[in-house]
Formats: structure tokens, C-alpha cells, sequence
């Protein structure tokens, strides 16, 4: 593999929500051995993921998230997630990261999840399947429809399985519009 090709499984990743009714709850398990292999702080790998197939369950999280200015308007919630194969939620382990970053384990620890969602997604691409990225929601409400410990946070839900269209192509800024050198 070149660059070429890492640059175009990099522009597959599509925010995809509407999926074929297939299971690819095998598929999953491949995608998470990826995950394994991300790095992170200290290698703490804080990562913690929930996969969701129970409907009152995914209902339930439907609840919990917002719109994307994080306003909780019913009209405008994403209840596609309750039709995708796959949720799998995102979250980070904070006694974990805490344990060897001190006060910034929580921070540090989100960061390592987001590089986690990101290898997710990547490899998701790769097997041809598309995923898409929840990120407003209601993390305290989440975390009780989940049943999630004190140190447990939930950081991103993403939803997985194939397209049942194909997505348009995203622009992509040029990196002339966003490096800098030296300075800003």
C-alpha cells in the first residue's frame, strides 16, 4: 500500500446512515481487533465499547442525543440509529487513564478513544462498510441508559453497516488553507 491508497481509504470514510438490513455483527469483531492495535498514552488503551443491538436500548440512546447545535429537539434526533446493524459506543475508562497521566487522564484519555473511533472507522472503510459518528449526546443520560460506572465516560456512538446508497464525496479543505510554519 502507498499513500495513494491510504489517501483513498481516508476519503471513503463517509457519514453514512441509511444501511442495508444485513448483519455484520462478524464483521465488527475483526474491526475491533484493529482497534486493539491503536496507540495510546503510555499504552493505557482506556477504551471501553458497548455494542447495542437491543431496540429499547438503541431507543433509548436516540433519547439521549441532541441536534448538532447539542439542543434536545425531538424533530431532529437521529432515530436512524435504532435501523443501523451496528451501534457500538465509544468510551473512555477514566480510573485507566487517570492511573498513568494523573490530572490529565481524562483528557488524554478522550484523545486515545478518538484515535480508537478513528481506527474503527478506517477499517470499517476498508471492509467496504460505512459508519457514521454520533458526538451530540447527552453523555450523563447516556451513561445511565447504559449503565455506565462513575469512572466509565461515554465519548462517541458510532453506527455501522453497509450503505445502502452511496455517500457523495465530502470536500476536503487543502492543506494550504490550514498549515502554517513556524508560526500562525
Amino acid at each position: 500500500m502507498d499513500l495513494r491508497d491510504f489517501d483513498r481509504i481516508v476519503s471513503e470514510v463517509q457519514d453514512v446512515h441509511q444501511y442495508e438490513p444485513k448483519d455484520c455483527f462478524t464483521e465488527v469483531m475483526a474491526l475491533l481487533e484493529c482497534v486493539s492495535h491503536t496507540l495510546s498514552t503510555a499504552n493505557v488503551q482506556p477504551w471501553e465499547v458497548i455494542l447495542v443491538d437491543d431496540p429499547a436500548v438503541r431507543r433509548d440512546i436516540v433519547r439521549a442525543t441532541r441536534d448538532t447545535y447539542f439542543r434536545d429537539v425531538e424533530s431532529r434526533k437521529p432515530t436512524w440509529i435504532c435501523e443501523a446493524p451496528v451501534v457500538a459506543v465509544f468510551c473512555v475508562d477514566l480510573k485507566r487513564s487517570a492511573a498513568r497521566a494523573g490530572a490529565m487522564g481524562e483528557v488524554l484519555g478522550e484523545q486515545d478513544v478518538v484515535s480508537a473511533i478513528t481506527v474503527f472507522r478506517l477499517a470499517a472503510a476498508v471492509q467496504g462498510l460505512g459508519t457514521y459518528w454520533v458526538r451530540e449526546v447527552d453523555t450523563a443520560e447516556l451513561g445511565q441508559i447504559l449503565a455506565l460506572p462513575r469512572w466509565v465516560k461515554a465519548v462517541g456512538l458510532i453506527t455501522l453497516g453497509r450503505p445502502s446508497r452511496v455517500p457523495q464525496e465530502r470536500p476536503a479543505l487543502r492543506p494550504e488553507a490550514f498549515v502554517h510554519y513556524n508560526t500562525y
